[in-house]
Protein backbone atom coordinates (compact mmCIF):
# COMPACT_ATOMS: atom_id res chain seq x y z
CA UNK A 1 0.00 0.00 0.00
CA UNK A 2 1.11 3.97 -1.07
CA UNK A 3 -0.14 6.38 0.96
CA UNK A 4 1.06 10.15 -0.42
CA UNK A 5 -0.12 12.81 1.41
CA UNK A 6 0.32 17.00 1.07
CA UNK A 7 -0.23 18.19 4.25
CA UNK A 8 -1.52 20.61 5.71
CA UNK A 9 -2.03 22.69 9.08
CA UNK A 10 -5.26 21.36 9.77
CA UNK A 11 -6.52 19.46 6.63
CA UNK A 12 -4.57 17.29 4.38
CA UNK A 13 -5.55 14.99 1.18
CA UNK A 14 -4.55 11.96 0.96
CA UNK A 15 -4.41 8.83 -1.91
CA UNK A 16 -3.99 5.79 -0.82
CA UNK A 17 -3.31 3.42 -3.84
CA UNK A 18 -2.60 -0.80 -3.74
CA UNK A 19 -1.19 -2.56 -6.70
CA UNK A 20 -1.36 0.64 -8.45
CA UNK A 21 -5.22 1.31 -7.81
CA UNK A 22 -6.51 4.49 -6.10
CA UNK A 23 -8.33 2.91 -3.21
CA UNK A 24 -9.45 5.65 -1.28
CA UNK A 25 -8.70 9.24 -1.42
CA UNK A 26 -10.17 12.51 0.15
CA UNK A 27 -9.26 14.92 2.60
CA UNK A 28 -8.47 14.40 6.24
CA UNK A 29 -7.93 16.33 9.52
CA UNK A 30 -4.09 16.70 10.36
CA UNK A 31 -4.07 14.75 13.82
CA UNK A 32 -3.28 11.44 14.90
CA UNK A 33 -6.56 10.72 15.61
CA UNK A 34 -7.66 11.54 11.42
CA UNK A 35 -5.55 9.91 10.32
CA UNK A 36 -5.93 7.37 12.02
CA UNK A 37 -9.57 7.39 11.19
CA UNK A 38 -9.17 7.54 7.50
CA UNK A 39 -6.47 4.44 7.23
CA UNK A 40 -7.95 2.73 8.94
CA UNK A 41 -5.78 -0.60 9.95
CA UNK A 42 -3.65 -0.68 7.26
CA UNK A 43 -0.33 -2.46 7.88
CA UNK A 44 3.06 -2.16 5.80
CA UNK A 45 2.42 1.17 3.90
CA UNK A 46 4.84 3.31 2.22
CA UNK A 47 4.49 7.03 3.60
CA UNK A 48 4.99 9.56 0.64
CA UNK A 49 4.83 13.26 1.96
CA UNK A 50 6.59 16.55 1.29
CA UNK A 51 9.35 17.41 4.18
CA UNK A 52 8.28 20.22 6.44
CA UNK A 53 8.77 22.24 9.29
CA UNK A 54 5.85 19.19 11.32
CA UNK A 55 7.45 15.84 9.85
CA UNK A 56 8.61 14.52 12.55
CA UNK A 57 5.59 15.63 14.63
CA UNK A 58 3.82 13.98 12.02
CA UNK A 59 6.12 11.04 11.18
CA UNK A 60 5.35 9.79 14.53
CA UNK A 61 1.87 9.25 13.26
CA UNK A 62 3.08 6.52 11.13
CA UNK A 63 5.04 5.13 13.49
CA UNK A 64 5.77 1.47 11.75
CA UNK A 65 5.12 2.35 8.09
CA UNK A 66 7.87 3.29 5.55
CA UNK A 67 7.91 7.09 5.35
CA UNK A 68 9.38 8.91 2.35
CA UNK A 69 10.35 12.49 3.03
CA UNK A 70 10.22 14.12 -0.34
CA UNK A 71 12.15 17.51 -1.22
CA UNK A 72 9.61 19.79 -1.96
CA UNK A 73 11.44 22.79 -3.63
CA UNK A 74 12.56 19.66 -6.34
CA UNK A 75 9.45 18.35 -6.64
CA UNK A 76 7.73 21.34 -7.28
CA UNK A 77 10.76 22.19 -10.17
CA UNK A 78 9.88 18.48 -11.66
CA UNK A 79 5.48 18.62 -11.82
CA UNK A 80 5.13 22.82 -12.09
CA UNK A 81 1.48 22.88 -12.98
CA UNK A 82 -0.73 25.91 -13.69
CA UNK A 83 -3.51 24.69 -11.61
CA UNK A 84 -2.22 23.56 -8.00
CA UNK A 85 -4.80 21.72 -5.93
CA UNK A 86 -4.02 19.55 -2.80
CA UNK A 87 -5.54 16.97 -4.75
CA UNK A 88 -3.04 17.21 -7.72
CA UNK A 89 -0.34 17.60 -5.13
CA UNK A 90 -1.00 14.26 -3.67
CA UNK A 91 -1.52 12.49 -6.65
CA UNK A 92 1.45 14.02 -8.26
CA UNK A 93 3.89 12.56 -5.24
CA UNK A 94 2.29 9.47 -6.17
CA UNK A 95 3.06 9.17 -9.80
CA UNK A 96 6.29 10.56 -9.47
CA UNK A 97 7.13 7.69 -6.44
CA UNK A 98 5.82 4.80 -8.69
CA UNK A 99 7.98 5.94 -11.88
CA UNK A 100 10.95 6.07 -9.79
CA UNK A 101 11.74 10.28 -9.93
CA UNK A 102 10.64 10.87 -6.52
CA UNK A 103 13.14 13.37 -4.97
CA UNK A 104 14.02 12.57 -2.03
CA UNK A 105 14.74 14.79 1.18
CA UNK A 106 16.36 14.10 4.20
CA UNK A 107 14.28 12.50 6.88
CA UNK A 108 16.41 12.53 10.48
CA UNK A 109 16.13 8.73 12.65
CA UNK A 110 13.49 9.56 15.66
CA UNK A 111 15.66 8.79 19.07
CA UNK A 112 15.42 5.60 20.63
CA UNK A 113 14.03 5.84 24.27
Amino acid sequence: MNIAIDLGKKKSYVVMEENKTIVREGYVETSKYGFSTFFGEVADATIIVEACSSLARISTFFEGHKIIAVHPVKVKMIAESVKKTDKIDAHTLLELYNAGYLPKAYLPERERQ
